[in-house]
């Protein structure tokens, strides 16, 4: 294992990037605040080409909006997207023929903390874990997951 280094350009810039997420192709989403978004963080994709990444793309108004859209979590097949906006609510956008949904709330019952991010959906599938103050300090949740329950919604043209 060798020291870590920055990815470097186009990735990273001046301004900030983190919380990254990468899918089983090698596309790394992540948040920042780079200028020209629709708020002060925003999510964008550098896609993985020919043994580098590509200028990161703004994953669009139909993602990105005045509120802080952050925290990304990427399925494997990128046929979702689970986000947290204004740090109080989880969103899951499905994927079809390159375009995504209009995001929707994610139904966590029975919690009511008022800040949630960092969502990660487990390898089979089956439960999603994010963060939560719920307790009144952050703790990791657990849920149960099925992702069919938020199929079949419309998708942004």
């Amino acid at each position: 294992m060798g020291e870590p280094s920055p990815l470097g350009a186009p990735v990273n810039s001046s301004y900030q990037e983190w919380l990254p997420s990468v899918a089983t192709n090698g596309n790394l989403y992540f948040q920042s605040n780079r200028p020209g978004g629709a708020g002060q963080i925003d999510l964008y994709v550098s896609k993985w080409r020919d043994g580098k990444y590509t200028e990161p793309e703004s994953l669009g108004t139909g993602i990105n909006t005045s509120e802080n859209d952050e925290s990304p979590y990427i399925a494997p097949d990128e046929s979702y997207l689970i986000f947290a906006r204004g740090g109080s609510t989880l969103y899951i956008s499905l994927r079809q023929e390159d375009k995504w949904s209009t995001p929707q709330p994610l139904k966590l019952p029975g919690d009511t903390g008022t800040i949630k991010y960092s969502p990660y959906v487990s390898p089979d599938n089956k439960y999603l874990f994010y963060t939560s103050n719920k307790e009144g300090t952050a703790d990791i949740y657990q849920i149960d997951f099925n992702i069919d329950d938020y199929k079949g919604k419309s998708i942004e043209k």
